[in-house]
């Protein structure tokens, strides 16, 4: 059969090998040319080499951008919808400036490096807004912003200079109303800055860290003492104190060593031994004393004396007028005479407060506590519902939030400072033990991690916070210092990375991370390898920021790869990727300096105090706001 196009020049045998070898060699060439395209590889004529480029890979909010390099647009292959990003290539090995930019965005740039063969990576970019929209909730002064863990509630102290109550108004966030407001008489919210209201993990109970300047009758005395030594049972240092509600009672001289007001006469020994025997009848010797049937009779403080307010919301009935529930943490600690045994199980302690009625409801000697048993560190039980734990002195207590059932056990003694995580609970002892118990209640076989360095045991102003049974945090609080044990593999490592000026720390939510800051610089320590660009090895630490103003706090974003700095009136978004330089920008700016600024990483939403300074001629007031941060929340079909 005759051959297609078949000519005398094709029908000789030299011809058609050349014609064979020459698409051969023409199809080698090509394929080759395709492959070496194909792997990054580029031919210059000018120097009449292939070179081998690199790449970049950009995932950015918002993702709709425009992209340049050196300011020249880049050979960018199409978006990329399984990851969200963006791939350019044919870039040769050097530096270059890499450019971001969007419509209402502020523009984004880094000075980078490409390297021959290597893909340079850019997973979390944020280029902040031009303006953000602020939009304003019903708070008003509030102290402080304490969320519950799933940020549907906000609890706020309130306090009018004018009067003597602590009020807590409590926010629906999405509702935007607030449910109640609650009133804490003759009271102030804590100075300390480590202290924060305690939401219970259900929600129900929030443990408020108060100072009171006065005493209702049912409450246990945390009084104040000036001496070094412990105070004996029998005489204590403190300051008198008055009854306003009741001008009858005034201070007598043999008890003028008591932080309360007593009779001018002599006790009725009488009175008392008929309502000893009373069970009915006030459960402390101060209700005795105050002799009121009058319900909230308080004794005024000259000193005020610390303590924390249970609110059980579960009580609330608005309907009627009746608020939520409070229930005092000195009354439910009660009279703490007895010692863990020697086989250390907890023993249960009597609710009452110091003074107290046996089982047969007789009063016995009131225990008086003195300043150094001041409660510390209460945290909600994370499996017990309605359950407390709050270190008295060294002593770690555990109790329910209940009037009839709240007995006091103590947990462990000699503790420093405690915390827990999801594999149970750590303890910081007296002698630097730091102790894992796998239970969480009660510690039993408890199993030594390290030993940690420890000053300034007397002043018990010490803090641990745990991820896992590999990464601990010990706080000392009077020198202001940090240390990190993290354990990984074979290695160990106990350091201490801050030796003074500590003024915040908080672990990303993987615990790779360690964001802390002093009052001039903020810093993140790595305790596992980062795999993701830029690279980061383990145990590593690196400075971010520095600053000539304090800065207040710092928040992680939902990303752990940026964090909110909060600089003096300025908020500045800081990021983690050293290459070219850290970039630190400015997003937004207040009119007042505090540290009430709050992310939620969960709906993607700012939380900051600010001035309303309304008429000019009025006082400045303090109002919230909310601003939609780092970017929209992303949708179920968003990329």
């Amino acid at each position: 059969m005759a051959f297609f196009g078949r000519n005398e020049a094709t029908k000789n045998p030299l011809s058609r090998r050349v014609f064979f070898w020459t698409l051969a060699a023409s199809f080698a060439t090509i394929t080759t040319t395709v492959i070496f395209f194909t792997l990054g590889y580029r031919y210059t004529f000018i120097d009449d080499i292939f070179f081998h480029t690199g790449s970049i890979n950009f995932k950015s909010e918002p993702s709709k951008l425009d992209i340049r390099v050196d300011g020249k647009k880049p050979n960018i292959k199409p978006f990329n919808f399984v990851n969200g990003s963006y791939h350019i290539t044919g870039l040769r090995h050097g530096p270059y400036t890499l450019q971001a930019d969007a419509d209402g965005y502020k523009p984004w740039s880094k000075e980078i490096v490409i390297r021959s063969g290597i893909a340079t990576q850019f997973w979390n970019v944020v280029l902040l807004k031009e303006r953000y929209e602020r939009k304003n909730l019903p708070v008003i002064n509030p102290q402080g912003l304490y969320f519950t863990p799933n940020s549907e509630l906000l609890a706020y102290p309130q306090k009018n200079t004018e009067e003597s109550s602590l009020y807590i108004p409590i926010l629906d966030v999405q509702e935007q109303e607030i449910l109640e407001t609650i009133e804490i008489p003759f009271t102030n919210f804590t100075k300390n800055n480590n202290q924060n209201i305690e939401w219970a993990p259900n929600g129900r109970f929030l443990a408020v860290p108060i100072e009171r300047a006065a005493l209702p009758a049912d409450s246990a005395l945390f009084l104040i003492s000036n001496k070094q030594e412990p105070p004996s049972q029998d005489k204590v240092s403190v300051t008198l104190g008055s009854d306003q509600l009741n001008p009858n009672l005034t201070v007598r001289r043999d008890y003028s060593e008591f932080n309360v007001a007593v009779p001018k006469d002599p006790l009725d020994q009488k009175l008392l031994d008929q309502e000893s025997n009373d069970k009915e009848a006030p459960q402390t010797i101060l209700e005795q004393l105050v002799r009121s049937d009058e319900d909230g009779a308080f004794i005024e403080l000259e000193n005020t004396v610390k303590d924390y307010a249970i609110v059980d919301q579960d009580d609330r009935d608005l309907s009627n007028d009746q608020q939520s529930d409070i229930l005092y943490l000195s009354t439910l600690i009660g009279k703490l005479d007895n010692a863990l045994s020697q086989n250390n199980q907890p023993q249960t302690i009597s609710a009452q407060s110091p003074d107290f009625k046996n089982i047969d409801g007789i009063i016995e000697k009131p225990t008086v506590l003195n300043t150094q048993l001041a409660p510390r560190l209460i945290r909600w039980h994370p499996k017990k519902d309605n359950t407390i734990l709050t270190l008295l002195g060294t002593d770690l207590l555990s109790f329910r939030a209940d009037r009839e059932n709240g007995n006091a056990q103590v947990v462990f003694k000699d503790v420093l400072a405690y915390d827990f995580a999801d594999d149970g609970i750590y303890i910081l002892k007296t002698d630097g033990s730091l102790i894992w118990g796998r239970n969480f209640d009660p510690v039993t076989n408890p199993e030594i991690l390290s030993r940690v360095p420890v000053q300034n045991v007397d002043a018990n102003n010490h803090r641990l916070i745990a991820y896992d049974n590999s990464r601990i945090l010990t706080i000392d609080d009077t020198e202001g210092s940090l240390t990190i044990y993290n354990s990984f593999k074979e290695n160990i490592l106990l350091k201490k990375i801050v030796d003074q000026d500590l003024k915040g720390v908080q672990f990303s939510d993987d615990g790779k991370k360690v964001l802390y800051h002093t009052s001039r610089s903020a810093s993140v320590f790595f305790t596992r390898k980062w795999e993701a660009q830029p690279h980061r090895e383990t145990n590593s630490q690196y400075t971010i920021l520095t600053t000539q103003d304090d800065i207040e706090t710092l928040q992680w974003t939902s990303d752990y790869e940026h964090f909110v700095a909060v600089i003096a009136n300025k908020l500045f978004l800081a990021e983690l990727d050293y290459r070219g330089q850290y970039r630190v920008e400015e997003f937004l700016s207040r009119n007042l300096i505090d540290k009430n600024v709050i992310i939620d990483q969960n709906n993607y939403k700012l939380y900051f105090t600010d001035f309303n300074r309304g008429n000019a001629n009025q006082r400045p007031i303090t109002e919230l706001y909310e601003i939609t941060f780092p970017y929209e929340k992303p949708g179920i079909f968003d990329r």
